[in-house]
């Protein structure tokens, strides 16, 4: 019986310790939440969009890596963490536009993320509301010709090349897009209405 006792003891001064931890942790969680409520929207909004940004360093921190790896195991495993940014990214970017929807650079990091994440459409509508609200943007700009490639709309990736053609600080931009012209020009449907377009523009453009 006494043995029985001195068990009941320990288990009580083990677990009372953990308990207390407990109760500290969702006491911590209340508070944060009670915290957050208290926000206001400006800055319930900033908040999401800085939680965006640190994904969004992330992300490019891993492509990198993707870009220099060899195994193709390592590029599996990069490429699965570079898709886990980008979906945090894409939430966090949401949630910063539903309390402003005017925030310029959630809707950029939302359409990057979405590039990635092959969801051509909104991060056309994302880049092209960002573009709309910052004309001095190029990377916006970049992000919606890529991204309109992707869907197969070549003419509004060549409209694109021509406007970062004539914004400062878009030279880089706009070479990187060339590349995709010219992959999309030797990849595409034989039969697609804008192939021909395409070629004749980058022969203008870019000397073939």
């Amino acid at each position: 019986m006494k043995k029985v006792f001195v068990c009941l003891v320990l288990a009580a001064c083990l677990l009372i310790p953990l308990a207390a931890r407990a109760q500290g942790t969702v006491s911590e969680m209340t508070t944060s939440a009670d915290l957050q409520r208290n926000l206001t929207p400006e800055q319930r909004a900033a908040d999401a969009l800085a939680k965006a940004e640190r994904s969004m360093r992330t992300a490019k921190k891993k492509m990198a890596q993707l870009e220099q790896a060899t195994d193709e195991k390592q590029k599996a495993k990069l490429h699965k963490k570079v898709t886990s940014a980008m979906e945090r990214v894409e939430r966090d970017s949401t949630s910063s536009l539903n309390q402003d929807p005017r925030q310029t650079r959630a809707l950029f990091l939302r359409g990057n993320a979405c590039l990635w994440l092959e969801k051509y459409e909104q991060a056309m509508k994302d880049c092209n509301q960002a573009f709309g609200l910052d004309k001095a943007n190029p990377e916006a700009l970049l992000c919606y010709g890529k991204a309109a490639l992707k869907t197969g709309d070549a003419e509004q990736g060549m409209a694109a090349y021509k406007q970062l053609a004539e914004m400062a600080g878009g030279e880089a931009m706009r070479q990187e897009l060339a590349t995709d012209l010219r992959h999309w020009s030797e990849t595409a449907d034989p039969s697609h209405p804008s192939l021909e377009r395409m070629r004749a523009f980058l022969a203008q453009e870019m000397g073939g």
